[in-house]
């Protein structure tokens, strides 16, 4: 056993020695190594770190861009609503020109579309200028937002500097379409809206001598019921009732069929219920001619109509007599129906067959033979002209009689089918009127929505920005050794970095324009005509957010601010047409999305970029990517380009005052301003020239690297 265990221990213990110098030089290899790849990774740390440096800057560059398009998107949306809210203003003028009531607000609406016109045509040349002196000015605003981002992230062992080169160089500004429509159209309106205010003002006249006779006819109908009317007379002397006898509460509701058919109903009634009160002759005598009297009101009203539309109105009702004069204008003077008896050889008339004295009568006769041939009259029952007269003045001459209220309602509806035809050529010349300049407005409402700012900024398609860091890095800090050199340190980094704009669903550019006016409308002091039309304005400026729908439902609040009632309904057929015209403007809404930075490989940008730069810089990155090491340096160029431009922005820097809103003769005013920060306003005369000689200085220093992506 003893010897067993000798023999493992030899064969573990080996006296050549694994152990010695063979064991401690790889050890020593090993910590030199991980100690190495340490230090590299400490080297690699320290110099990307530029490159995310170099991408905040490039954001913030190209954020500028973005900015700059919400500033061209406000001044739009003002161009277009005040474009709307000047033809809204003016066909609102158009409108309230149809009707008495409104028609003080036309000349005022009129004049105010052409103000608010004129401030359009100021605030777009203004907006023009501004916004050209701001895209000039942005070479220069993206590079110092750059270099202030860059700024932030120094630290104790890092000095950044940035500059900034937009793709493209320049940008463009342009106004599409002209206002010639719009002036077109105010001035027809100018010339015409005089006539139009007269036209209907006569239509109105005429309309509401209508209205007084639909009243009085009304009321002598039903409206006074339970006092003395046709439809009382007719429930207490016929005892019609329900359909027959109808009862409105409003004549708005009521027409003039109403009581002529009520006329035929009792009429009908009466002839079937007459009866003599009594066995006299006198009564009989009464009884034959009232039923006499209702036979011929069933036969004429049988010929009455009622015919009425929103534009026409004619109608008969059948008079009856109300006396002897106006019965011997009657067929009931005429018809030969009286028994004729020869007494004596002279000649006697009397009131039916059932009259004693009639029994051996001769022939039929008439009234008007009677009197004509002087005929003796009947001494049992007395009747004549006379007579029969007095009977029809029974009920036709005091308000207890059904005659008397029906032909208060058919001398009613003769006046009223008089003023309305009297009201119809002023009604027909307010029509065309209208037509002719809502049409004009059609045509500067179709003009005013292409009229529009567009702009092309530079650095539309990208921003490329250079970042370097002046400060040398000691790499040894925080990871001391013994096995490698502590003396080296990383010298000074540069980096390039691209950015460029995508679009993202519509954010606080849409709810700045939608929110420019908010609560002035019901702020300001402004009144009648100036209010309607300021808070029009603010509804124009959520069409621009919103396209159609928007523009169709604030025409809509601005027309229900205007007293549009009126009895010629003028008003309000014009209101409809104004409706109908602005709906088929088919207003698209504006495009709101919101432009946002994104890092993309600066080849994107390059290739959108003019002159030996973006040219070299895509070059250089082909070379790179198929043989790093035969690379030429990147930033050869660069630094002249980007100082020059903005130097050049320089010029442009005292103030950025876009436009200045002015409307109601600078009673509402107020400015499109752009506040740049105190330290962009710092950097504007020593710090680019500064940064761009540091950078220029570098170029000698630069080595063929691996350049961080």
């Amino acid at each position: 056993m003893e010897k067993s265990r000798r023999y493992l221990f030899d064969a573990l213990r080996d006296e050549q020695g694994f152990t010695s110098v063979g064991m401690a030089i790889s050890l020593l290899l090993c910590l030199c190594l991980i100690f190495s790849a340490g230090r590299v990774y400490r080297i690699a740390t320290k110099s990307s770190e530029i490159q995310f440096v170099a991408d905040a800057a490039a954001l913030a560059a190209e954020n500028e861009i973005g900015e700059y398009m919400v500033v061209v998107r406000l001044c739009d949306a003002v161009v277009l609503s005040l474009s709307l809210t000047s033809l809204v203003s003016s066909g609102l003028g158009v409108v309230a020109a149809c009707t008495p009531v409104s028609a003080p607000l036309s000349e005022p609406l009129i004049s105010l579309g052409k103000k608010i016109a004129d401030a359009r045509d100021s605030f777009s040349r203004a907006a023009q200028n501004g916004l050209e002196k701001l895209q000039r000015a942005l070479p220069f605003i993206a590079c110092a937002n750059a270099m202030l981002v860059a700024q932030a992230n120094n630290k104790s062992d890092s000095n950044y500097i940035a500059m900034t080169l937009l793709a493209p160089f320049e940008g463009s500004l342009t106004q599409l379409g002209s206002s010639d429509e719009t002036l077109a159209a105010q001035t027809k309106i100018d010339e015409r809206s005089e006539e139009l205010r007269e036209a209907s003002q006569a239509a109105e006249e005429q309309t509401q001598e209508a209205r007084e006779a639909k009243e009085r006819a009304f009321m002598r109908d039903c409206g006074d019921d339970p006092s003395y009317c046709m439809s009382e007379r007719a429930s207490t002397l016929a005892e019609l009732s329900g359909a027959e006898n109808p009862v409105y509460s409003s004549a708005d509701t009521w027409s003039f069929q109403v009581p002529l058919d009520r006329a035929r109903s009792y009429y009908a009634k009466r002839l079937e219920q007459e009866t003599p009160a009594s066995d006299s002759i006198d009564e009989q005598v009464r009884s034959h001619m009232r039923k006499q009297l209702y036979e011929y009101a069933v036969d004429m009203l049988e010929d009455g109509y009622v015919h009425e539309s929103l534009d026409t109105f004619e109608a008969f009702f059948p008079k009856l007599p109300k006396n002897t004069e106006e019965m011997r204008l009657t067929s009931l003077y005429t018809m030969s129906c009286y028994p004729i008896t020869d007494k004596d050889d002279s000649l006697v008339i009397h009131a039916w067959k059932g009259c004693p004295q009639a029994q051996e009568f001769i022939r039929l006769g008439s009234l008007q033979e009677a009197e004509s041939q002087n005929f003796d009259t009947c001494q049992t029952c007395d009747f004549s002209a006379s007579s029969l007269g007095k009977v029809a003045a029974a009920s036709s001459s005091i308000d207890n009689g059904f005659e008397y209220h029906y032909n208060a309602v058919a001398q009613a509806a003769e006046d009223y089918q008089k003023a309305r035809n009297e009201a119809a050529p002023h009604i027909q010349e307010t029509k065309e009127i209208a037509d002719e300049l809502l049409h004009v407005l059609g045509d500067a409402f179709e003009a005013a929505r292409n009229c529009r700012i567009d702009a092309q900024p530079p650095g539309r398609a990208g921003a490329i920005v250079v970042v370097a860091n002046l400060s040398a890095a000691d790499t040894s800090r925080g990871f001391v050794s013994k096995f490698i050199e502590n003396h080296k340190e990383v010298g000074v980094r540069l980096a390039i970095s691209g950015a460029t704009l995508i679009a993202e669903p519509a954010g606080e550019t849409g709810s700045i324009i939608a929110s420019l006016l908010d609560g002035l409308a019901d702020e300001s002091s402004a009144v009648g005509a100036s209010k309607i039309v300021l808070k029009a304005w603010s509804n124009m400026l959520h069409a621009y957010a919103d396209g159609q729908q928007a523009l169709s439902d604030g025409l809509q609040n601005a027309l229900d601010s205007l007293p549009l009632m009126s009895e010629s309904g003028l008003g309000r057929w014009a209101a409809d047409a104004f409706s109908n015209l602005v709906q088929s403007v088919g207003l698209a809404p504006a495009n709101l999305d919101a432009l946002k930075p994104v890092i993309v490989n600066t080849a994107h940008v390059a290739k959108y970029g003019e002159g030996d730069f973006f040219a070299n810089l895509i070059e250089v990155k082909s070379e790179i990517s198929q043989n790093p090491e035969l690379a030429d340096n990147p930033v050869v160029g660069v630094i002249t380009n980007i100082e020059d431009k903005a130097t050049e922005a320089l010029e442009h820097m005292d103030s950025f005052e876009i436009a200045q809103i002015e409307i109601f003769d600078g009673a509402l005013s107020f400015p499109i301003e752009i506040a740049l920060p105190q330290p962009i306003k710092d950097l504007a005369h020593e710090g680019i020239g500064w940064v761009a000689n540091s950078l220029r200085s570098l170029e000698s220093t630069l080595v063929r690297v691996r350049v961080w992506q």
